[in-house]
């Protein structure tokens, strides 16, 4: 109510705000008078926001869709302003709608049943809204004109790895920044990286990320000049340095860095990686140095070495000791960015996760499968007259924007230290320009990730075990592929 009557007091100065909106350039270089100017008489904008369960925090959505006043929260306060500048921009009044179900498609087919759709958009776990596509509650967001998937506040990077056939119905966006939340990413303890010396005779990894040089040698060269053996007794204990720490050996994530994702699509078919030389390259790189327990420490084996933190997960234990400064790297995704700011000792910064060669066009920042998307409804609502799809793709399009403009610089400075330099934000900017996806994960067939992860654990039968699996996963991820394709074609009513 305190939004909207702000919103109402605003209505004076609309002229004026979208005539000086028009001289000023906006992030990714789009000005705000590339987005059509439009009426939608003070309409209801409606997210439909499913989350996993009230009980406890929604961890994979967020709270990026909607704020009703300011309240000195960084994300809540931007999150406030954006859709303040967009209600303005199209006279609308943004509403979110929380519903809980383990299940999304049962509350879409409820609605659909009734005939009750009441809202614009839909936001909900990945994996879980990609089980709906079958039943046609999504439309083909390519054929939403207003949305133009090449622009960075659209995520680019991702559209390729979310497509089904042809089409695009779950996908990221600026509108919510949950994505950077779980996204793959590396943190470098500059402390650390001081004290043993790296800083003064290797500089900093934030210029190589920065010139596109960051790559899999520099980073496993950086893991074994950072363990020392102090007492040189023969192995890294906890109270000396080690490369790299994690909750469990995720080796695997070199081949998502490089490129290498588990599916290829043509069309409508989908089979495994072709690649397997590039991925045995890999392997063979990454398993010496990630398998020296000297050099990677995991949770696990930080509890069987008797140093217990007395964390209650592996992946708070892990970031125990990064934060101990005993650690160069820590492997985790953005939402540990928190944990880790908060100890004042720590000095770090997030990189990327290095590419194979410098000849790699792009890093690559993979995002968990169950971190939140949004998808548009097949069928427009009935209740608000001004509903359409070109109405839809507006609103969301100028979200997306104002959230770029707004919100990302604030949220990226939120996950670093308060005294970060540019050129730390730009190497995180670089990971929220970077995201994709496992498609095999979206689509509940984790097989393949865990052959990769088996080829990894066991360099030595990496080719065997390939050979002797690929034509059973090809079968498998045929299944899966098959089951979330949609039943009776795209619908954008």
């Amino acid at each position: 109510m305190k939004r909207y009557i702000a919103f109402l007091l605003l209505l004076s100065l609309v002229f004026g705000a979208l005539f000086s909106c028009a001289k000023k350039e906006g992030a990714g270089n789009t000005a705000p008078d590339a987005f059509k100017n439009a009426d939608f008489g003070g309409s209801e904008f409606t997210i439909l926001a499913i989350k996993h369960t009230e009980t406890i925090a929604d961890y994979y959505g967020g709270d990026f869709l909607d704020a009703d006043t300011y309240t000195g929260d960084t994300v809540n306060d931007r999150v406030y302003e954006r859709n303040l500048a967009v209600e303005e921009r199209y006279f609308v009044r943004i509403k979110e709608l929380v519903k809980v179900s383990n299940t999304p498609a049962d509350v879409l087919r409820s609605y659909s049943l009734s005939d009750d759709i009441c809202y614009d958009l839909i936001y909900g776990w990945g994996y879980k809204l990609f089980s709906a596509i079958p039943e046609n509650y999504f439309a083909n967001a390519y054929n939403v004109e207003e949305l133009d998937f090449s622009k960075d506040f659209m995520c680019p990077s991702a559209t390729a790895d979310l497509e089904i056939g042809s089409s695009l119905y779950v996908f990221p966006c600026d509108a919510s920044l949950n994505y950077l939340k779980w996204a793959d990413m590396l943190y470098y303890n500059t402390t650390v990286a001081d004290a043993v010396g790296i800083t003064k005779t290797k500089g900093s990894p934030l210029t190589l990320v920065n010139e596109g040089k960051w790559t899999l040698d520099r980073y496993l060269e950086l893991l074994s000049d950072a363990s020392w053996d102090l007492d040189e007794n023969g192995s890294t204990d906890f109270d000396e340095y080690f490369g790299l720490v994690c909750d469990s050996n995720d080796a695997y994530k070199a081949s998502h860095a490089a490129g290498l994702y588990y599916t290829k699509k043509n069309k409508n078919d989908i089979s495994l990686f072709k690649d397997s030389e590039k991925l045995l390259e890999i392997i063979n790189k990454v398993a010496p140095v990630y398998y020296d327990e000297n050099v990677v420490k995991t949770a696990d084996s930080l509890i069987l070495d008797g140093q217990y933190s007395g964390e209650t997960s592996p992946g708070e234990h892990a970031v125990s000791y990064f934060t101990s400064n005993r650690a160069l790297f820590c492997s985790s995704v953005g939402y540990t960015a928190e944990d880790i700011k908060a100890e004042k000792d720590t000095e770090y910064c997030i990189l990327p996760l290095p590419k194979l060669s410098e000849e790699q066009e792009d890093y690559n920042a993979t995002v968990s499968h169950l971190a939140s998307m949004l998808a548009i409804p097949s069928k427009c609502r009935g209740d608000v007259k001004e509903a359409s799809f070109e109405r839809t793709g507006t609103v969301l399009s100028y979200l997306a924007y104002k959230s770029e403009e707004i919100l990302l610089p604030e949220f990226i400075s939120e996950m670093l230290p308060e005294n970060a330099s540019k050129e730390a934000k730009d190497a995180l900017l670089t990971v929220s320009r970077s995201i994709r996806y496992e498609l095999s994960d979206l689509i509940s067939y984790p097989d393949a990730s865990t052959v990769v992860g088996a080829m990894f654990d066991s360099p030595e039968s990496a080719a065997a075990i390939y050979s002797r699996k690929e034509q059973i996963l090809n079968k498998g991820l045929e299944k899966a592929y098959n089951a979330v394709l949609p039943t009776e074609g795209d619908k954008n009513e």
